[in-house]
């Protein structure tokens, strides 16, 4: 999913209120690992590996981009904890499928 990487604890206050943070970079699919999000988030794409430190993606649609892109506004904490050298698109949740119809018995 695109959305920012992040160690978890940092945008724990976003319940309550937005929390801001510095914007370290972009992480593309195929692009290797970075260094360590210590103190800010990685703007993540599809695909991408997700760096060290960070154990949460905040979806694009929880978060604005403030000065440039330069910093982000964490709206909502409804992160979904994932490990560090993961792929963003392993991390979305799984999409859940109606339950398939009983099939019909032969003749009826």
């Amino acid at each position: 999913m695109d959305g920012y990487a992040l160690a978890c604890t940092r945008a724990l206050g976003a319940s309550s209120a937005p929390v801001t943070l510095p914007v370290l970079g972009t992480i593309f699919a195929g692009d290797a690992p970075r260094r360590r999000a210590e103190s800010g988030a990685w703007k993540i794409m599809t695909g991408a590996p997700i760096p060290a430190g960070c154990d949460a993606v905040v979806p694009l649609e929880q978060a604005r981009e403030l000065d440039g892109g330069r910093a982000v506004e964490i709206l909502r904490t409804r992160t979904k904890a994932i490990s560090s050298g993961a792929s963003a698109a392993t991390s979305a949740p799984a999409r859940r499928s109606a339950p398939p119809e009983p099939a019909s018995a032969p003749g009826t």
